[in-house]
């Protein structure tokens, strides 16, 4: 589709990205395709009519591709194309400018740096709190960027309640993100108080695998941490 572009390449580049949702829809899918029900997921508080929207409008400008699978319910994937993909340079800058602004502010994680080699970074921020896959993508992000660790612990305050109701699945699509992201978390807390047998049955798996845990104390995410 011919478009009609500003003579400036700023202006150029707002026109295909400068709005919000469009920015954010990039951000997640430059780690791979998703279906429009992820992307809805993980894009946040959008409509569904704003994300089509905005969906349809990146396809024309040529960011995006769009496979419809004749099956019953249809099943649509969307994928960054090769342009698409090439502003990833665009959001990295945008993230660091983005945690520096931020420590600017005062609004910096505050983490200490645990264990004999340094290498875990306890989060002791009071402000963090996840309730999307989005923010725990922010988190992974500004940890590395203030740290540079793959290891970190934070507190069970610093997660939702929804993260342990298991039937919304935002503890599994978190988990899975620590994964792709090669990050290893540990989660303070008391949990002897969940009478759930399926919640009780979720922790007890991801303490036995070591990468998203669920412990008491530091002393505790430091070893398992390192196991």
């Amino acid at each position: 589709m011919e478009q009609k572009l500003p003579f400036c390449p700023v202006e150029t580049t707002l026109t295909l990205i400068g709005d919000k949702w469009k920015v954010i829809i990039i951000r997640d899918l430059m780690d791979g395709t998703k279906r429009f029900g992820e992307l809805k997921k993980t894009v946040g508080k959008v409509t569904q009519k704003v994300l089509t929207a905005n969906l349809r409008q990146m396809e024309e400008m040529g960011l995006v591709s769009r496979k419809v699978y004749a099956e019953v319910p249809p099943r649509v994937e969307y994928t960054l194309t090769e342009t698409g993909y090439s502003l990833k340079p665009i959001l990295d800058a945008m993230s660091v400018w983005g945690i520096e602004y931020k420590r600017k502010l005062g609004c910096s994680l505050n983490c200490e740096l645990l264990g004999e080699q340094k290498d875990i970074a306890l989060v002791q921020s009071t402000l963090i709190y996840i309730d999307h896959v989005s923010l725990m993508i922010e988190l992974i992000d500004t940890v590395k960027h203030e740290t540079g660790c793959q290891k970190m612990i934070i507190y069970r305050s610093n997660l939702s309640d929804d993260f342990f109701k298991l039937s919304n699945k935002l503890a599994s699509e978190i988990i899975s993100k620590c994964s792709d992201y090669k990050v290893k978390v540990a989660v303070i807390g008391d949990y002897s108080h969940f009478v759930n047998k399926d919640l009780q049955a979720f922790i007890e798996e991801q303490n036995t695998k070591n990468d998203f845990i669920f412990v008491s104390d530091n002393e505790e995410a430091i070893k398992k941490l390192n196991d």
